[in-house]
């Protein structure tokens, strides 16, 4: 978040309490699906490697809203 803050960049968080701690500082906050989305969306990221990449994230037991195929519907 500090580097976000004094380079004006976007911190990429996907801890409530920091984004909400960043949001109140007025840093740029995103979460990883977010950056997976714009990846897809800027043609960075090809959509089948990106709902793979969601899928393997929440193997790890990260929490996510969604899984892989459920990312774009």
């Amino acid at each position: 978040m500090a580097w976000a803050a004094v380079h004006g960049g976007v911190a990429i968080i996907d801890e409530r309490a920091a984004s909400r701690i960043a949001q109140r500082d007025g840093i740029l906050v995103h979460n990883t699906l977010w950056l997976v989305v714009q990846g897809v969306q800027r043609g960075e990221l090809d959509r089948s490697v990106a709902e793979t990449l969601v899928d393997e994230l929440r193997a790890t037991d990260m929490r996510l809203p969604t899984d892989g195929k459920g990312l774009f519907a």
